[in-house]
């Protein structure tokens, strides 16, 4: 609700939505970029969730070009009782498959991502407009995203505090670019 809030009132912050998504990334925490190949078992790519502390994660395939992604919300496919669990002796990519048709309005069609010269208000729009969680960072490599960070909505509303000027718990003041 925030992200919506920030969106619908982005006229108010006008440095913030037009600042280039590359100045933020020195402020996104590297190790929460957690990334899965497509044709790995979806029950491993879960217990990698669990062993990085994150809710989410990048799906590249073998090239590592950002594919799909792979969220806790996915855990859908199992079924409320778990009548599905062999669902996670699929890989990545099918098991996304199966929860696109089990729940195609609650599961987005295709992942979202930005490039170091897109700005804030993308990130904010993107987010809002789909009610994604994340969307990720990426670099081109011969026309395709390869992911390099990941910006969730709590680095959003943290990186707008710095913005404007806030010092926060354990972070050393900076100065935006």
């Amino acid at each position: 609700m925030l992200i919506s809030l920030l969106g619908q009132h982005r006229h108010m912050i006008p440095s913030f939505c037009e600042m280039p998504v590359s100045n933020i990334a020195q402020f996104l925490t590297p190790h929460r970029l957690v990334v899965v190949e497509e044709n790995v078992i979806a029950a491993r790519a879960f217990a990698t969730f669990v062993a990085e502390r994150v809710t989410g994660a990048a799906v590249v395939n073998s090239a590592g070009t950002l594919v799909d992604v792979l969220s806790s919300r996915d855990l859908r496919g199992i079924g409320r009782s778990g009548d599905s669990f062999a669902h996670l002796w699929q890989i990545v990519s099918e098991f996304k498959s199966t929860v696109r048709r089990q729940f195609p309005d609650k599961t987005p069609k295709s992942v979202n991502w930005v490039h170091g010269n897109e700005r804030m208000v993308d990130v904010l729009a993107k987010m809002q407009d789909g009610n994604l969680h994340r969307i990720f960072l990426c670099e081109l490599k011969n026309d395709l995203p390869h992911p390099i960070a990941v910006i969730t909505q709590r680095d959003v509303m943290r990186i707008l505090l710095i913005h404007l000027g806030q010092t926060l718990q354990g972070e050393v003041p900076v100065a935006m670019a």
